[in-house]
């Protein structure tokens, strides 16, 4: 063709684009709940694979310590399964007999166990929640937020129970009753106080504004003060535990002898028996709240203990000596009272948050809340810090049914006498100020 008429070369990057060489379309976000609820799933099955594996982990260090001629160190798997359903509330046949040939029941687990699922749950709760509200903000709607909670407590209850199917280590059909509720209180109740605590003051001054009438507003500022209640009370029954191992201590190394666990076996068996802590202290909290530990042949009280041949575990040996005390033991009821004493002014402070001043009344309210609270949670806990073997002597060596009652009814004589002596103390300062101006008039 004649020059310039010639069209432009064709370059490479002209050249047409294969069809599969376009991009394919993006996959679709997971929804926040979806993707909350796995999450939170996965950390309550960790959780509870964690327990599980400790327990199993604390009878294979026994074996190998003291290798066992009736067990393998096989059998560990399964033992510690056993001792993780009782830790949570279940009771265990054994394939030993008693004396007539009955099939032998053993209640109350290594209680550690419980606490470490709790806190697991609780910091999982924790951990969660406050992703979702930093990386969604607080006007992310509340199910994004319940979503995660409820898969943490979702995910402990299938890794706790789910092992136990497979191995068939449930326990036994009587101990169904305190096994579940052993789990709500390992689970369900830690993930909800969780909860409450990771998410924003805003929204839970919005959850609980919702209640009927001031209810929501009581109970939230009366949590704080129960809270602490608890925790001073537990310092005390730790104390107490602390007292009995001291002044019983000749007691507790005779037994120990008695076993013949020296050196390592020695150390193993310390280490297992402190598993059941959280149980001793529950037990000092129920004997300084008067009525104590409850043995089928009597109670250990301030009043006295009971007549009982103890097995050879070290840490009975610390249980007080057998018979009547004087009746001075019973002024340890006045701990917690002053316990008590102390909540009026941290259920003030908690009111003040929301008003300018707090008034007697709703103080009052709020303190005497908080004693309840603690005698709801004492009671609910009495089953899990139970121990025993059946049937025989020991059957059941657990704190009183009411002392939770009578933790509460203590913390709310301490209450009314600090507000009786606030009240006086204020009544004496005005009458010193009206004396003062009409002097000075």
């Amino acid at each position: 063709p004649p020059a310039g008429m010639m069209g432009p070369m064709p370059t490479p990057s002209a050249a047409p684009a294969r069809r599969g060489a376009a991009r394919r379309p993006a996959a679709p976000a997971a929804s926040p709940l979806a993707s909350g609820l796995v999450a939170g799933g996965g950390w309550g099955l960790l959780v509870a694979l964690v327990v599980h594996l400790l327990a199993v982990l604390m009878v294979l260090v026994a074996w190998v310590v003291s290798p066992s001629t009736q067990w393998t160190a096989g059998d560990s798997i399964g033992i510690g399964l056993r001792a993780s359903a009782m830790a949570h509330g279940a009771a265990v046949a054994v394939g030993a007999s008693g004396p007539e040939g009955e099939t032998l029941t053993l209640h109350g687990g290594p209680t550690v166990l419980a606490l470490v699922g709790a806190w697991g749950v609780w910091r999982s709760v924790r951990t969660l929640v406050g992703r979702v509200e930093a990386a969604a903000g607080e006007d992310v709607g509340d199910d994004v937020v319940l979503v995660p909670a409820a898969g943490v407590a979702a995910g402990y209850l299938v890794g706790h129970a789910l092992p136990l199917l497979l191995a068939g280590r449930l326990g036994t059909a009587g101990s169904a009753g305190s096994w579940v509720l052993g789990l709500f209180l390992v689970a369900l109740l830690p993930a909800v106080v969780g909860l409450v605590t990771a998410c924003s003051p805003a929204r839970r001054d919005v959850w609980f504004s919702d209640w009927p009438g001031d209810a929501g507003e009581l109970l939230q500022d009366a949590l704080v003060p129960a809270g602490r209640a608890l925790r001073w009370l537990a310092v005390a029954g730790a104390l107490v535990v602390v007292a009995c191992l001291v002044v019983r201590w000749p007691q507790v190394a005779a037994v120990h002898r008695v076993t013949g666990a020296d050196g390592g076996a020695g150390v193993v068996l310390t280490a297992v028996q402190g598993g059941w802590l959280p149980t001793a202290v529950g037990w000092g909290t129920a004997w300084l709240a008067g009525p104590g530990v409850v043995v089928p042949s009597g109670a250990f009280t301030p009043g006295g203990a009971p007549h009982l041949a103890l097995p050879a575990v070290p840490v009975l040996g610390a249980l007080p000596g057998q018979g009547t005390f004087s009746p001075w033991w019973w002024a340890v009821l006045l701990v917690p009272m002053a316990v008590g004493a102390f909540l009026p002014p941290v259920a003030r402070a908690q009111a003040e948050q929301f008003v300018q001043e707090a008034g007697t009344p709703g103080v009052a309210a709020r303190a005497l809340l908080a004693c309840a609270l603690v005698g709801i949670g004492a009671t609910a806990l009495g089953p899990l810090l139970g121990v025993g073997v059946a049937p025989g002597a020991l059957e059941r060596l657990h704190p009183h049914p009411l002392w939770g009652l009578a933790l509460a009814a203590e913390l709310a004589v301490g209450v009314g006498l600090r507000l009786a002596m606030d009240h006086l103390r204020q009544r004496a300062g005005a009458q010193r100020a009206e004396a003062g101006r009409v002097s000075a008039g």
